[in-house]
């Protein structure tokens, strides 16, 4: 018996699906078909699947091919069904094809060089597609590439410390000022009080509220000092900036009064 089956043009268009080979296993009443009805019924069915091939119909193709194997295992089909398969994009399915048609007998070789070199542009366009999609499934999901470094953000030179002490003196200036108006107030009352007794502990609140009100100037210029010095370095230099306001933060400025005096004390620590 002769058979023929023509392989399918790499020419032809692409798409679908397919039902696995069941070889060696005839459908009710094919085993009652003679070897020409047989061949004939082989081509028959090649034919129309080179027909569905051409207009598309890729899954209808990959049926026809495989039914005519499992009547006769022509390695042709083979062929064409890997060549259906590429259609549809399964690349596994077809280069489990190319590789069975690779080792089938009586395979020309130069078909069989085509199958190989089709199994090996397969591997790679398998291997571009997986690592494609990977990259689109981080793209999604916004997983940051691990190849590309992210460049730590830098600290920022801040003035806070700076701008704050010089707040603190703006505050000991305005309350220096109020005391300086109190005593001033209490000195008026001493000198003009009704009764001794009045003017005396008008002078008294006098001295204490000038030597508050004296004390407070003086830390309001300590502090606005600080706060310039500060605002200065700010501009020089970030390291140095933190350590400055560290030294600020470390400014204590507490006030102290005795039943002959009162002051304003304040503490550095550098």
């Amino acid at each position: 018996m002769l058979l023929s089956v023509a392989l399918v043009s790499a020419a032809l268009p692409s798409a679908v699906f397919a039902e696995d080979l069941t070889e060696g296993t005839a459908a009710a009443g094919d085993e009652t078909l003679s070897p020409e009805e047989r061949a004939r019924r082989v081509e028959s069915l090649a034919s129309s699947g080179a027909d569905a091939y051409r207009s598309g119909d890729f899954e209808g193709a990959i049926r026809a091919f495989k039914e005519g194997y499992r009547l006769e295992p022509v390695p042709n089909l083979l062929y064409n069904i890997a060549k259906s398969y590429e259609k549809l994009e399964k690349y596994a399915d077809a280069v489990d094809y190319y590789q069975r048609f690779v080792v089938a007998p009586e395979v020309d070789s130069s078909a069989r060089q085509a199958a190989l070199d089709r199994i090996e542009s397969l591997r790679e366009i398998a291997q571009l597609k997986s690592q494609q999609n990977e990259s689109d499934a981080k793209g999604e999901t916004g997983a940051p590439d691990k190849t590309t470094p992210v460049k730590p953000t830098e600290d920022e030179p801040s003035n806070v410390a700076a701008y704050a002490t010089l707040g603190g003196s703006v505050a000991l200036l305005g309350g220096g000022l109020a005391l300086g108006y109190l005593a001033s107030g209490e000195a008026d009352t001493a000198r003009d009080g009704a009764t001794y007794e009045i003017r005396s502990d008008a002078q008294g609140s006098a001295k204490t509220y000038a030597l508050i009100a004296d004390g407070m100037f003086v830390a309001a210029a300590a502090a606005a000092g600080i706060g310039v010095y500060l605002l200065l370095s700010d501009s020089d230099s970030d390291t140095k900036a933190k350590a400055d306001a560290s030294a600020a933060s470390r400014t204590v400025i507490s006030p102290w009064v005795t039943t002959r005096s009162a002051g304003l004390g304040m503490s550095l620590d550098f």
